[in-house]
């Protein structure tokens, strides 16, 4: 049930999901007759809608159908995480189009200008490249290394916000592999049930919508802060100390509000 949540997610984001103006993809005549026909339109918000409630409710229940004790626990939740985040990663992001202002902030950034001093308009066609009119004038709230990152998104996708996304999508889930790698040490470590953490966090219809579907860049800074947490509290040495300090400074270069966990 919740795989199919998960299909119902992806299917509807195509006829109701972000867009830029000028993506490709509206070219094409299945999408067209998705987002541009009233019917097909309210048939995707209800889809889309009905997605996430079985989704919801199917986590919700994940956890009353397993044994944490028992050793398919672990088996039946990395399933579960797995066959719910496969369909969403070709999503047309859902929700949030702040991937698109990361694109318009790359374009910045490759156009030699500095984002700090130069907001999204000072490129030309800001708007048609899907990038909210907030962030027009406004420095981005990002550490240099996302800058970076964002500049080498788009030295690669070129004048394409499609290919853009779907690559930001792919950096966030580096975010999203290094808290699954992290998340059950952590828990481990605490003397928490990993497994049962694991489906709190990474099963999480938000987890999943917020950091797979909108590709928010929260997954990589996230995935650094609990790598520093890990390595501090498990090497408690001056090494130890070190490389806690170098993942949480990589962390805030992704986005300062990880500066929390220092």
């Amino acid at each position: 049930m919740g795989t199919i949540g998960s299909l119902l997610l992806m299917f509807g984001s195509f006829g109701i999901g972000w867009l830029a103006p000028i993506s490709s993809l509206r070219l094409h005549p299945w999408i067209i007759s998705l987002r541009y026909t009233d019917g097909a339109v309210v048939m995707c918000i209800i889809v889309t809608s009905i997605g996430a409630m079985a989704l919801t409710r199917e986590w919700m229940r994940l956890s009353q159908k397993v044994d944490w004790a028992s050793k398919s626990a672990k088996k039946w939740v990395t399933a579960a995480i797995i066959s719910w985040s496969v369909p969403l990663m070709a999503a047309i992001p859902l929700f949030s189009r702040d991937v698109y202002s990361y694109f318009a902030q790359g374009r910045v950034y490759q156009s030699g200008l500095n984002p700090y001093e130069s907001g999204v308009s000072s490129v030309n066609n800001f708007l048609q490249n899907g990038a909210d009119q907030l962030w027009s004038q406004s420095p981005p709230p990002y550490g240099p290394v996302f800058l970076w990152i964002e500049g080498v998104v788009v030295g690669i996708a070129g004048d394409s916000p499609d290919v853009g996304f779907y690559l930001f999508r792919f950096v966030a889930l580096l975010g999203v592999g290094l808290i699954a790698y992290f998340l059950p040490k952590l828990a481990t470590l605490h003397g928490v049930n990993p497994t049962r953490a694991c489906w709190l966090c990474l099963a999480n219809p938000m987890f999943l919508v917020h950091f797979v579907v909108s590709a928010h860049n929260d997954a990589l800074m996230i995935g650094l802060m609990m790598a520093a947490v890990y390595v501090a509290a498990r090497w408690r040495t001056t090494a130890g100390g070190l490389g806690g300090i170098t993942l949480t400074t990589l962390a805030v270069a992704v986005k300062p509000i990880a500066l929390l966990i220092s």
